[in-house]
């Protein structure tokens, strides 16, 4: 937040409450905690758009097989770019109960 200067633009991204924790993130938030946060931080941040995002697709676990497992562990980037294409293209259908980051564009105050 320091070095974005004001008027500019700031992506936050955190775990929603939909994933079970774990020992990276120690908290899981909605929207309401989220914006919460970042009133008692101070950071002076206007929200321009705060959603949920991403939904596992049923094809993740078996891409991840594919490409990490005993023979192979790499990309296969023709057929990343497909699959993320298409999760963005549809990260429109997340709601408070399917999503699994909340997502926020917020825009730095003077």
């Amino acid at each position: 937040v320091n070095r974005t200067k004001p008027g500019g633009y700031i992506y936050v991204t955190v775990p929603s409450t939909n994933l079970p924790l774990n020992k990276k993130h120690y908290r899981h938030y909605d929207i309401a905690l989220l914006e919460r946060q970042l009133e008692l931080e101070k950071y002076q941040l206007k929200p321009v758009k705060v959603q949920y995002g991403y939904v596992n697709p049923w094809w993740e676990k078996y891409y991840q097989r594919l490409c990490n497992n005993r023979i192979f562990s790499g990309e296969i980037k023709p057929l990343r770019n497909m699959l993320w294409k298409y999760v963005l293209q549809h990260g429109d259908k997340v709601d408070e109960k399917t999503g699994y980051h909340v997502i926020g564009l917020y825009q730095k105050q003077r």
